[in-house]
């Protein structure tokens, strides 16, 4: 009974949920990296925001001595 119950939970669910056409998306970045489009717009990246700094380590030996 709990299986049958599951699978027609599961046959509800959509098994791909096509990209918007004509409209916007919201996501994050890694999930919409994949996006069939010429132009993708990213908005409300503040200048300086991205990329981040990282905070550097005194451990980095690459850092402290780059060739």
């Amino acid at each position: 009974m709990i299986s049958a119950q599951q699978r027609a939970a599961l046959d509800e669910i959509p098994a791909r949920q096509p990209f918007v056409a004509n409209g916007i998306a919201f996501g994050g970045m890694v999930p919409q990296r994949t996006i069939p489009y010429r132009v993708v717009a990213v908005l409300g990246l503040n200048e300086g925001a991205y990329p981040r700094n990282s905070p550097r380590s005194s451990l980095d030996l690459i850092l402290r001595h780059p060739r």
